[in-house]
């Protein structure tokens, strides 16, 4: 009687736990050439998403009321999917514009450098020399 109990209790347990079971969603993100890897796979509207692993693969968690998923990658043209009945969406996308120049900003610590000058001087303690 009480392993009837258990099981009953398991099942109603495990009914459960897919009844609220999120949705996900998983594909691979490509171009002509192959996987892209680091593309982003965001939902539009919503603050979710994931990044493409090296083989251009992502797995993600739909959240409730997304519609569409948008897929992008620098240099390549952003691409907006609505969300369907199809659990697996891959995607290739084109090449977009090309990037005429990078520009890389960068800082150094405070204790290293005085950065009131216009100017980040090094600052060499002389025994040091």
């Amino acid at each position: 009687m009480k392993s009837t109990v258990y099981l009953i209790l398991l099942s109603m347990l495990f009914n459960l736990t897919t009844l609220f079971a999120q949705n996900t969603i998983s594909g691979t993100v490509s171009d002509a050439e192959g996987a892209l890897v680091g593309a982003t796979v965001i939902f539009k509207d919503f603050a979710v998403g994931t990044i493409t692993d090296v083989e251009g693969y992502y797995t993600v968690a739909v959240p409730e009321g997304a519609t569409t998923v948008v897929f992008s990658y620098i240099g390549y043209v952003t691409k907006e999917i609505a969300l369907g009945g199809s659990d697996t969406i891959n995607v290739v996308l084109e090449e977009g514009q090309e990037l005429d120049e990078l520009v890389v900003v960068g800082s150094r610590s405070g204790g290293r450098t005085k950065l009131e000058s216009s100017v980040p001087v090094d600052v060499i303690d002389v025994k040091a020399i």
